[in-house]
């Protein structure tokens, strides 16, 4: 997806590929005002995904469109996987 425009096709694929994967996003409210949440991607829609979030938000769930990581509203961060040694 680097160097090329992204289209909203490209963006769902890519968040169908990294289902059940540890995130972290950023919800840009306003200039000054900035959410992060965590959780796991939990389901993909044709216009939309569903992420669960962490057991310390107050809300269980929180969905997101294909069109917010494009206009950049949201922007989403894939975290690695716990290792276990």
């Amino acid at each position: 997806m680097s160097g090329q425009p992204v289209t909203i096709d490209q963006i769902r694929t890519f968040i169908d590929k990294h289902l059940g994967k540890k995130v972290v996003l950023t919800v840009n409210h306003s200039r000054k005002k900035k959410t992060v949440k965590k959780g796991v991607v939990a389901e993909t829609y044709p216009r939309h995904f569903v992420v669960k979030l962490d057991k310390t938000a107050a809300v269980k769930n929180a969905s997101f469109t294909y069109a917010d990581l494009l206009t950049k509203t949201v922007e989403i961060e894939f975290q690695e996987q716990d290792r276990v040694s």
